[in-house]
């Protein structure tokens, strides 16, 4: 609550679900709704500095309304999307009246003209999209075009804020390759259809499950020749042994 007997700006912007305020240029805060509609429609009048008994009540029943009070002072000036408001043509008027009897009247209400123009024609900066975030686990937030957000989740983490880690969603799965196995200064003769295992399990790790055995034959650099069984893998799971 402010009462010191000067003018003072009051910024509201709303993008979507991003709602920034500010006061007489100063720091601006903003939040972020968290309902499912993205934009304000209004299908009944829009009450200014106060409403009416009933539908207050019922505003304030279904906690739309912390208080049933109304606004007390002047207002100079009210802008609706760049539009100024014409008080003269509001649908209903409840104990207004024109001029402000509380504001001194040997101030020199022409410069605070000026400085008020001043103040509501200078464009407010974008609110930032990121500022409120609620992106989980160490993930980067961007803002999008459109003024809102996403979540760049870090590796094992996925969902809209990356709040789903590997222990609900393990990425951990059987890869096929084909590749020479190498043992020292030996290799087998030709490419191997092989597999390993990749992905994540959060705090468990991934490794074979399931194998099979398989000869296969080596060469090595000095012309020696022999012949060695490798397990081949043939299913990957999550385990807490990690070795």
């Amino acid at each position: 609550m402010v009462s010191d007997g000067v003018y003072h700006v009051v910024e509201l912007i709303a993008i979507k679900k991003n709602f920034t305020l500010r006061v007489d240029r100063g720091l601006a805060r903003s939040i972020v709704n968290d309902g499912s509609k993205d934009y304000l429609k209004l299908t009944t009048p829009m009450y200014l500095g106060g409403i009416p008994s009933e539908p207050g009540e019922k505003a304030f029943t279904s906690w739309q309304l912390r208080n049933l009070t109304s606004f007390k002072g002047c207002m100079k000036e009210v802008w609706i999307n760049h539009k100024q408001v014409d008080f003269n043509n509001a649908a209903v008027q409840h104990k207004v009246t024109p001029g402000c009897t509380l504001m001194d009247a040997d101030k020199d209400m022409d410069e605070q003209d000026d400085e008020m123009d001043e103040m509501i024609e200078e464009p407010i900066a974008p609110a930032d999209p990121c500022e409120l975030n609620q992106c989980k686990h160490d993930s980067k937030c961007v803002a999008t075009r459109d003024g809102e957000y996403m979540c760049k989740c870090r590796p094992g983490f996925r969902g809209k804020f990356c709040e789903q880690g590997e222990e609900e969603f393990p990425t951990c799965r059987k890869e096929q390759v084909r590749e020479y196995y190498s043992e020292n200064t030996c290799r087998s003769r030709k490419p191997l259809k092989m597999a390993k295992c990749v992905g994540g399990c959060g705090t468990s790790c991934c490794h074979a499950r399931k194998s099979k055995r398989r000869k296969v034959r080596l060469i090595c650099s000095d012309g020696t020749r022999y012949t060695k069984d490798i397990d081949i893998v043939r299913k990957c799971s999550c385990t807490k042994k990690c070795y």
